[in-house]
């Protein structure tokens, strides 16, 4: 399987490219043109958020699991000290969850 083109990509107008808008990578490679302004601008954004996503997803399920796994004989006798260490990471999860949202719906933070 080959690399993707490097990230951060970029949006760019017709004036860029000379014909319709575009795509270039993170070494302003073209990646691809002649596409429409809002498919353009919805691939760059899609494309930039993916990895930080797939990282909260796998934090997200990790915490759940130390959380919440009742396979192991011993889960269902955490100690209050063990779930506030849990609580204070959800809460980290949570901010890193908004900020990859917000970054996926196309909002500055």
């Amino acid at each position: 399987m080959t690399e993707h083109t490097p990230l951060r990509w970029q949006y760019r107008s017709r004036e860029d490219f000379g014909s319709l808008h575009g795509i270039c990578g993170g070494r302003n490679e073209p990646i691809s043109q002649d596409i429409t302004e809002g498919n353009a601008k919805f691939i760059v954004r899609t494309v930039n958020c993916h990895e930080v996503l797939v990282t909260i997803l796998k934090e997200v399920l990790n915490l759940h699991s130390l959380m919440f796994d009742v396979s192991t004989p011993d889960s269902k006798y955490r100690t209050a000290f063990e779930l506030s260490l849990h609580m204070r990471k959800l809460q980290e999860v949570q901010e890193t969850a908004r900020a990859a949202l917000a970054l996926a719906e196309g909002e500055k933070r």
